[in-house]
């Protein structure tokens, strides 16, 4: 009987060890698997996403004809915690084409606008369009970053088809253009008409002129002095005549009054 109970005791310690071993195989199976489920969930939940680098192109056109012509171009953005270009202003020659590049990390919709550095030279007309470019990044079905460019003229919906800056040279001015014509001045005295005959007379028909003009003002400021005269005098005539009237009126009452009383005292 105890031969039998020693077996038995080992049999079990034995069964014991083999289902401990399996137990500590699942459990570190499952922290694996456990640990694996977090950082895929801790890293999608910190968006830690492979860099994708935006292009923007732009266009220039060759300034009539001339290969020593350059565009310079510059891209701004309002907001100092977005990304910004790797440069922001690019040099690009006439009918060639330049490209910023802006590098994003994430999801997002970005503004930028781009406009031309006016230049110093006197014959060029400069374009001065702005135009605002929208880059919008997205994370697509493999969870990969892929974007968007839109450009439209800047305050307004205008959408181009591309941004383009195209200036343009002034033409230099024609000789039969010229609105002005330059005349030759004659300093000699008889070429240029100085004291002939014909200029004496034109001068004697001037002066002729001025005088009667005057004569002709002085005749009518007397006129029409001597017709304020006559008026003043008759105004004061019948002023006169009217004062006399008066007065032998007041006199034939006055003699009507004395002889009435003389004829009431008899």
């Amino acid at each position: 009987m105890k031969r039998i109970h020693v077996r038995t005791e080992k049999r079990t310690a034995k069964s014991c060890k083999v289902h401990g071993g399996r137990s500590r195989v699942f459990l570190s199976l499952l922290c694996f698997l456990c640990a694996f489920f977090g950082l895929s969930a801790s890293l999608q939940a910190m968006n830690l996403y492979v860099p994708v680098t935006v292009q923007v192109p732009v266009y220039c056109e060759k300034v009539n004809n001339d290969s020593k012509a350059v565009y310079q171009i510059r891209m701004e953005c309002a907001d100092k915690n977005k990304p910004k270009p790797a440069a922001d202003t690019i040099t690009v020659d006439g009918a060639k084409t330049g490209t910023f590049e802006i590098t994003v990390s994430e999801p997002e919709t970005l503004k930028y606008t781009v406009s031309q550095i006016k230049g110093s030279a006197g014959d060029v007309t400069y374009d001065e369009r702005v135009y605002d470019v929208y880059v919008c990044v997205v994370n697509d079905a493999n969870n990969e970053l892929t974007y968007t460019v839109s450009v439209t003229l800047a305050g307004s919906a205008t959408k181009p088809d591309k941004l383009l800056f195209a200036n343009t040279k002034k033409a230099s001015p024609s000789p039969s253009d010229d609105s002005a014509v330059t005349v030759p001045v004659n300093t000699s005295p008889e070429k240029a008409g100085f004291g002939r005959s014909s200029k004496t007379g034109e001068n004697t028909t001037v002066r002729f002129a001025i005088y009667a003009g005057l004569l002709g003002i002085l005749i009518i400021g007397a006129v029409i002095y001597i017709i304020l005269i006559n008026r003043k005098s008759k105004k004061s005539e019948e002023e006169n005549s009217g004062s006399g009237r008066d007065k032998e009126t007041s006199e034939c009452e006055e003699s009507r009054e004395e002889f009435s009383e003389n004829g009431d005292e008899r």
